[in-house]
């Protein structure tokens, strides 16, 4: 028979591991709360369909993060689940306020058929965590893009540029390219078929880009419209970095505390096409001094000074205008966000 003692160490024992399992899953729970309250906070897409992309194609998202905190966000590491999807970031390191962002890019020459990856997003700040995003497409063996992209590369404001594309189809003789569709008012697609067999179906893409082209990154896509029946459309990827006359580093510049008498100096490079002269700055802002150059020069160094008053009831968002001599673009903001 089982003792007094005996049962008593059982029953110790057994509220012991009771407790732990209680204990490891109020933690299991509490993790996931966290992943998906972070999760929330950061990133409002998490997933990304590519749809039908031609073999070789070039199909890559960006999935964008905000940093809505006052401290920055350390991004650890990121890894796919599939072979088929390779993922990196833009920084490792995302600025109080700032963004970054997530990239997957989905290998159409190693893969056919139907894909999908979940990519893991690691953070050891604002705390450890982990968010994931999930990518998927369908791969087709029988178009192929030549290149497997449209980019423009650098692209000068004001400038038009054209880039060719050999689409290639290899099935029914009876396939055919019935339109190409741009969502973007300044891309142009020209279209005109250079062979066709019975195996064999190619045409050739001119696309241009005009000169009345934003000046920023371009992302985009040209949608090919097919008498398919099964899946008619195929995407193109399209992008360009339609470049200033003049550019600014950083492009804005993060105050992470109001605390009075807290001094941040901040070194901005102004960088020409040419030379030019900063002919005036403007910020209306009396806690911001700024110094510049006035001898024309292609690289300008501007020295950037905000001091604190500790008042939290004065504008979150100070923007600093350099007006230049340069002809168009001759002017570039430089916002200053301040610390919740």
């Amino acid at each position: 028979m089982m003792t007094k003692t005996l049962r008593r160490e059982l029953q110790e024992k057994t509220t012991v591991v009771c407790v732990a399992m209680l204990l490891l899953l109020f933690s299991t729970e509490s993790n996931s709360s966290c992943a998906d309250d972070l999760q929330k906070k950061l990133i409002a897409e998490t997933r990304h369909d590519f749809g039908a992309v031609a073999r070789g194609a070039k199909s890559s998202h960006r999935f964008t993060i905000k940093n809505p905190y006052s401290k920055p966000i350390i991004i650890a590491s990121v890894r796919s689940s599939c072979g088929c999807t390779t993922a990196s970031f833009s920084t490792k390191e995302i600025a109080p306020f700032g963004s970054g962002e997530i990239i997957a890019d989905f290998n159409t020459r190693s893969f056919l058929g139907k894909k999908s990856a979940t990519i893991t997003v690691s953070f050891t700040q604002p705390y450890r965590s982990e968010i994931q995003l999930i990518v998927s497409g369908y791969i087709r063996s029988d178009i192929v893009f030549n290149p497997g992209s449209i980019n423009f590369q650098n692209v000068d404001s004001g400038v038009a540029k054209t880039l060719s594309t050999t689409i290639s189809y290899a099935g029914s003789s009876v396939w055919k390219i019935l339109d190409v569709q741009s969502g973007c008012k300044h891309l142009s697609a020209d279209l005109v078929e250079i062979e066709r067999s019975s195996k064999l179906v190619k045409y050739r893409l001119t696309t241009t880009i005009d000169e009345s082209a934003p000046v920023g990154y371009l992302n985009t896509e040209l949608i090919v419209v097919t008498n398919d029946r099964k899946m008619n459309k195929v995407p193109l990827t399209v992008v360009a970095n339609v470049k200033s006359p003049l550019s600014v580093s950083p492009s804005q510049i993060s105050i992470p505390s109001l605390e009075n008498g807290i001094v941040k100096k901040t070194r901005l490079v102004l960088r020409g096409n040419e030379e030019f002269q900063i002919t005036a700055v403007q910020c209306e802002d009396p806690r911001v001094e700024i110094k510049v150059a006035s001898t024309p020069k292609k690289v300008h160094l501007a020295t950037v000074t905000f001091s604190s008053t500790g008042r939290s009831n004065l504008p979150r968002q100070i923007p600093i205008v350099f007006q230049t001599s340069l002809g168009a673009g001759n002017s570039v903001t430089v916002p200053i966000t301040l610390a919740k």
